[in-house]
């Protein structure tokens, strides 16, 4: 089974990671504190989201860029429901990114 996106009348298949990924601050070796975690609101809970890293003076933040309107409940048990936990070589992020108090810009 496959799930994905019809767009111009061609299939776009969308892969959902069963397991979480939790985003970090790259920091600088000078920054004297902790990675702060990407944290989401109750707003955005049920949207898809764009998260990027931006550059910032301490390295590096990931940053929600883009966020879409609420899905439905049925959507969102229809894409949890149909994971794959079956590791996709390099198609998945780990499960955190970031986090580095060496970074190097």
């Amino acid at each position: 089974m496959y799930i994905g996106l019809v767009y111009n009348s061609e299939f776009h298949q969308i892969i959902i990671n069963h397991t979480s990924i939790e985003f970090y601050e790259n920091l600088k070796p000078q920054v004297a504190r902790a990675p702060l975690k990407l944290t989401f609101s109750k707003e955005q809970e049920g949207r898809l989201v764009l998260v990027k890293e931006e550059v910032n003076p301490n390295g590096t933040s990931p940053m929600i860029k883009e966020e879409s309107v609420k899905l439905s409940e049925h959507l969102i048990t229809q894409l949890l429901k149909n994971t794959n936990d079956e590791p996709i070589s390099n198609q998945f992020v780990e499960g955190s990114i970031g986090g580095s108090v060496n970074y190097r810009s």
